[in-house]
């Protein structure tokens, strides 16, 4: 068996060119495909880093193509240099350029042609002109509200986008960008043990990975106006600072009464630290619960009749709890939590809870096998039956394909397949995201709490979500007056009357 090399655009194969026939490639999903090989002779080429190359079979058929990324050169003969190469795919050029850049009511597929576009071939900037060109695309994905790219390389861009949904993506050794869910391409051969020649089979089950109770906490969002908020404490003649039942996120609207609420009056409103205390009635500060009057004015007095409101937009953190019913009833709880401050809504933050759930609220099976044939690639599905271990048309995605010589004319093919529950495997960075930490809640956190009905990932109709904006806040019906502190008659967070 021969292979051709191009390096750097030149075939530097030939007579005396010769390729070690310990050559090896090693595909991985959402993960950098690399070859290691060893260029014998270089032919007269200097052989250097940051070049591309391609390796043919001996029909021409491409076996792989990349970046060389790594070189050790040795003299195994004295004056004769050796190379020990390694290449790894396209997907490396994502590593490269950073996004600067922010969407909002984007598409998913959208933002990933755009990303090509702007940073992977530009051709209006040939500092982003890679010539990376669309491959495969799924259309039609959810619109995310929101999503900030700040300085972040192009496959950290894409492995952010993966989160809200089973998504996978690489730029294949034709240099096109490929981004869709899983089960978007499924292999029409499958795996039968009938049937298919194969060898080394091997089955492993895990519940490392399990949970069936997800918490997810997100950055803070700015919420629904809230409209005559009574702030607490009461005026009584002395102090001049109120507080909101939530962090106040744009210039709120300040109303005062001198005569028990029959009239009202709006007050002007200054930045604490920025505007000057003299020009305006009250300050506020970002972020805060509090406001104050100026030094100058003279102090509210409840007992006197005077009266004060506020109209704002709290800005208040997420909190996601999702739970599979089903699987809780059958194993326990298995309680995990998350936090992603790139969840800036309610609804991205739902998508993203839901996403973990369903990788990770099952048992994992994970299966690896040998064929002397290259019938599957990375990023397709597979259906599997094996009669041995009770599968039955199960589907698999193909994580990864190891495949190098055994001799002169044979390659063998490594296979490495995941189920449902293991799919969070493929995503190396998901495993750091994803580790247990504390959790820390503030006093105005809103839970949002989806109860899962069924034990398998498909409904009918819409969840029932519960949201619980009064957390540590004692209920109306306890206190007899608007007036005592703290007080909790207020319209809620998401338009509803408490």
């Amino acid at each position: 068996m021969s292979q051709t090399f191009y390096y750097n655009g030149t075939n530097i194969t030939g007579f005396e060119v010769i390729i070690s026939p310990e050559w090896r490639v090693e595909e991985r999903i959402n993960n950098v495909s690399s070859m290691r090989c060893k260029i014998v002779d270089d032919n007269g080429q200097t052989i250097e880093c940051g070049k591309e190359c391609y390796f043919y079979d001996d029909f021409l058929n491409l076996l792989h193509a990349g970046i060389l990324t790594d070189i050790d050169d040795d003299e195994e003969i004295h004056d004769i240099l050796y190379y020990d190469c390694t290449i790894e795919d396209f997907t490396k050029i994502a590593n490269q350029p950073k996004a600067k850049i922010v969407y909002e009511n984007k598409s998913i597929n959208y933002i990933v042609k755009d990303l090509r576009t702007r940073y992977l071939n530009n051709s209006t900037d040939s500092n982003y002109d890679f010539g990376v060109t669309e491959g495969t695309i799924e259309t039609d994905l959810p619109v995310l509200n929101y999503i900030a790219f700040n300085y972040l390389t192009l496959s950290e861009c894409f492995n952010k986008l993966c989160d809200f949904g089973n998504y996978i993506w690489n730029i294949d050794k034709n240099k096109k960008l490929n981004f869709y869910s899983i089960g978007y391409v499924i292999n029409a051969t499958g795996f039968d043990r009938n049937t298919t020649v194969f060898d080394n089979f091997k089955r492993k089950r895990s519940m490392q990975n399990y949970r069936n109770y997800q918490i997810v906490k997100g950055s803070p969002y700015v919420a629904d106006l809230r409209v005559n908020e009574i702030p607490t404490p009461p005026g009584d003649g002395n102090i001049k600072t109120y507080t909101t039942k939530y962090k106040i996120a744009e210039a709120p609207k300040i109303e005062v009464s001198s005569n028990s609420g029959a009239t009202w009056i709006e007050s002007s409103v200054g930045v604490l630290g920025i505007d000057s205390d003299s020009d305006f009635d009250f300050l506020w500060t970002y972020n805060s619960q509090q406001f104050s009057q100026n030094d100058s004015g003279i102090a509210l007095n409840y007992a006197g009749g005077d009266r004060i409101r506020i109209s704002y937009k709290p800005l208040i953190p997420l909190l996601i709890i999702y739970k599979n019913s089903g699987e809780i009833a059958n194993r326990g709880t298995y309680e995990h939590y998350v936090e992603n401050k790139l969840l800036q809504n309610k609804y991205d933050a739902l998508k993203y809870a839901k996403t973990l759930i369903e990788k990770y609220a099952e048992i994992s099976d994970n299966i690896t096998f040998d064929l002397y044939e290259h019938t599957y690639n990375p990023m397709e599905q597979i259906i599997v039956n094996d009669s041995l271990r009770n599968i039955v048309n199960e589907t698999f995605l193909v994580e990864s394909c190891t495949w190098q010589p055994i001799d002169d004319e044979t390659i063998i093919y490594s296979y490495k397949i995941l189920d449902g529950a293991e799919l969070g495997g493929w995503e190396e960075f998901l495993k750091n995201l994803i580790k247990p930490e504390k959790i820390t809640l503030d006093d105005n956190e809103i839970v949002i709490d989806l109860k899962e009905d069924s034990d398998i990932h498909s409904h009918a109709g819409e969840y029932d979500i519960t949201i619980y904006d009064d957390l540590l806040y004692p209920a109306d019906d306890l206190y007899p007056a608007d007036t005592l502190y703290p007080n909790n008659s207020s319209s809620s967070a998401d338009g509803v009357t408490d």
